[in-house]
């Protein structure tokens, strides 16, 4: 009896010290998991995921045993790594724990977490631009430390401003490759470059009196400078460019009226160029450059832009007022005449964009572009101290 006894309590005592070694993926030795289970299973929600990297990590450690599969395709057991969202309790306590990390966080409210429940390993994330970045911490904190052993509870945390992520995870990103200095040196070569400042830069340069774009807050605010088509043209494809607008089309209806007209009353009856008040024809033949920049400006502005002329409902193409050196040809909005030249007297931009706009920028006469709108009126910066004020 006492016999039996004592082989029972060897037995107890054994199967305690062999649970207290035991680690998630092996018995814990000095150096990490020193034998392996008999599988490991990589569970995911996406089958788009990409997770070959921790796939071949995976083996290199725990070895050729390893399975994967969508989480809705095997069946739940210890022993498994989740990613993304699934049915399994471990990620379901992984996502009890964000939600109450992020609850507790005036500034977050997004996120990813690397959660074990001592048994399973969940990697959760709220949204699929971390999926990633996620799996990538995974491979960083556990895989290449070969720390699958691990306590129950956080392995690693990230919280996020949902607005800002784009630029979080470049940051983090560049912080990853880049020495502190580098990033350090790109962050305030960054800070030049504020979004919301560019916007308003930008939307500081139009002259709504002509309808085009100054090169410079300086320019806006001195004489004799005037608005330019050049000018105009890059405006237009920075917003798009930038994300501001998903084209340049997008721009309102009345703007896009006032940047037509301003475009399309420089260009001369003539020859078919476009000229500036500011740098009419004879100063122009000193500087040939200056024919191809702005009639590659201008025809660019009238071939993004479209208005509703008609009243239809429908935006209609715009063509130049009369046929270009570069053999663009001119018309009304439905493009079919066959003229290089209209007179003067017979096609307007009135006419080009619709009875209700009326021509406040120039008039074109036979031999050079002369202005007869008003400037617009701006502060006259007589000293450094009242400009930068």
């Amino acid at each position: 009896m006492k016999t039996k006894i004592l082989s029972i309590i060897l037995t107890v005592i054994s199967l305690v010290a062999l649970l207290t070694s035991c680690s998630l993926f092996g018995d814990k030795g000095e150096d990490g998991p020193q034998t392996k289970p008999e599988f490991v299973q990589i569970v995911y929600s996406d089958s788009k995921l990409d997770l070959f990297d921790v796939q071949t990590k995976m083996r290199e450690i725990v070895g050729p045993t390893v399975r994967s599969g969508l989480y809705t395709e095997v069946t739940a057991g210890d022993g498994e790594v989740v990613f993304g969202n699934s049915d399994r309790t471990v990620t379901a306590a992984a996502k009890a724990e964000l939600e109450k990390q992020l609850a507790s966080s005036s500034k977050y409210d997004c996120g990813y977490i690397i959660y074990s429940d001592g048994k399973n390993i969940a990697v959760y994330w709220q949204i699929a631009e971390m999926a990633e970045l996620a799996v990538q911490d995974f491979i960083d904190v556990c895989l290449d430390e070969k720390r699958l052993d691990l306590p129950t509870g956080v392995v690693k945390v990230e919280q996020f401003v949902k607005s800002e992520y784009e630029e979080q995870k470049y940051w983090m990103a560049l912080e990853a490759v880049a020495t502190p200095d580098v990033v350090s040196a790109i962050r305030a070569l960054y800070s030049y470059y504020d979004g919301d400042k560019i916007v308003d830069w930008m939307a500081n340069l139009w002259d709504p009196e002509s309808g085009g774009f100054y090169y410079s807050i300086s320019a806006r605010d001195n004489e004799p400078f005037r608005a330019d088509v050049e000018s105009t043209r890059q405006v237009t494809q920075l917003i798009a460019s930038s994300g501001g607008m998903s084209h340049r089309n997008d721009l309102p209806e009345d703007i896009k009226r006032k940047i037509l007209e301003f475009t399309l009353n420089l260009q001369s009856p003539v020859d078919g160029y476009f000229y500036h008040p500011q740098w009419p024809q004879d100063k122009n033949q000193l500087n040939t450059d200056r024919y191809g920049r702005d009639i590659s400006s201008a025809l660019g502005i009238i071939s993004d832009l479209n208005i509703d002329v008609d009243g239809d409902g429908f935006e209609d193409d715009i063509y130049p007022l009369y046929c270009a050196p570069n053999g663009k040809k001119c018309g009304l909005h439905i493009g079919t005449s066959e003229s290089c030249i209209f007179p003067l007297n017979k096609l307007s931009a009135s006419d080009v964009l619709g009875a209700s706009v009326t021509t406040a920028v120039s008039k074109l006469t036979e031999s050079t572009v002369k202005a007869t709108a008003s400037v617009s009126s701006h502060p006259d910066y007589t000293s450094r101290e009242s400009f930068s004020a």
